[in-house]
């Protein structure tokens, strides 16, 4: 499958991206059933730089970096 095309903040409206990443799950034949996001995101995320998604996505970042702030950490440019 491939990325959904444009901004990822006006692509999820009809599809949310749990529900591409378990239309994923449900396509392949190594899973255990459906994607349940409390089980399955640390291992998915485990493998994966999350700074791809950061780059790409501004509410991500922006996300992403007011948990770095309060953690009195160096944020993402």
């Amino acid at each position: 499958m491939n990325a959904p095309a444009g901004n990822p903040e006006n692509v999820n409206h009809d599809r949310p991206p749990a529900h591409r990443i378990m239309q994923m799950f449900e396509r392949g034949a190594k899973c255990r059933g459906s994607y349940v996001k409390p089980r399955d995101a640390g291992r998915i995320l485990h493998d994966n730089d999350l700074l791809v998604s950061v780059n790409q996505c501004a509410e991500l970042k922006a996300f992403v970096n007011t948990i770095i702030s309060l953690s009195g950490g160096e944020l993402i440019p």
